[in-house]
Parts: structure tokens; sequence; C-alpha cells
């Protein structure tokens, strides 16, 4: 089963308790633990309180990063 941000959330002490340790709203936070993908922004604290609870680093698929662009061939560009 893929785990799910509110599963990651939860399991850090759920989403108030991630809130206080990240700063942000706990509706902000509430909102986000129930989306697809979370904010690029919180990866690194995320992995940190991660570590403080002993649990895995936050898999980077739980994160809304920008993928990088198709790389042009040397004859695409002519």
């Amino acid at each position: 089963m893929k785990l799910t941000p509110k599963q990651f959330v939860q399991d850090l002490g759920g989403y108030r308790a991630v809130a206080l340790r990240l700063g942000v709203n706990e509706k902000t936070m509430h909102g986000y633990s129930l989306a697809e993908k979370l904010p690029p922004k919180w990866y690194s604290a995320l992995t940190e309180l991660a570590r403080e609870h002993r649990q895995a680093p936050p898999p980077t698929d739980l994160f809304d990063f920008k993928p990088l662009a198709a790389q042009l061939r040397t004859d695409d560009a002519a």
C-alpha cells in the first residue's frame, strides 16, 4: 500500500503536532495532509521531524516537486 501524506503526518503525531513544529496554521497542515501532495518547501523540515521520531524519511513522491524538463537533442535545436 502506498504511503499517503495523511498517513505520514499521522505517524509524526498528527496534523496539529506537525503544524506546531513547522510553524504553520493547523488548518493549512490539515488541508495538505488530506491532499495528494505536500509542499516541496516542507521536505527538509519533515525529513528532520521524521528522524526525530525515528521514522523513515518521507518519500519524495509525497511532495509536489517540479519535474525536470525533457532534454533537447542536438539535432532538435537546429
